[in-house]
């Protein structure tokens, strides 16, 4: 299993998206460890991670008192429970096949300990 390690802070308005391009993924065994880092939008990207989380097992959302990003990405690899951990931000979207493809590099390459992607604009 893959672990998405995703902080999110006052993202309402990009979460949707990129929960979505997430839950289309062609590898369908992993995770979303969400961790909301205490926003001040008024709950609204809470009820965002919430609502995904009634839609899809995968969503497994965290409310958690501000501490940055540091902290809260620390604190977030403790609750991955996939064999790969990746990285997303609330306002990113990633192809469908992102996740299958880093996978198999990183199941084929077992020397190799991290793999990036190039990003589009």
């Amino acid at each position: 299993m893959i672990s998405v390690l995703m902080p999110v802070r006052n993202a309402a308005a990009t979460l949707p998206a990129a929960l979505e391009s997430l839950l289309a993924q062609t590898r369908p065994d992993f995770e979303i460890v969400a961790l909301d880092d205490a926003g001040n939008d008024g709950g609204r990207t809470r009820d965002v991670l919430r609502a995904a989380a009634g839609r899809d097992h995968r969503v497994r959302p965290f409310s958690l008192p501000h501490h940055g990003i540091a902290a809260t990405l620390a604190h977030g690899l403790t609750l991955c429970r996939g064999g790969f951990v990746a990285r997303m931000d609330a306002d990113d979207t990633c192809r469908a096949d992102r996740l299958e493809k880093q996978a198999a590099f990183l199941e084929k390459h077992p020397d190799i300990g991290l793999v990036g992607c190039l990003a589009a604009f």
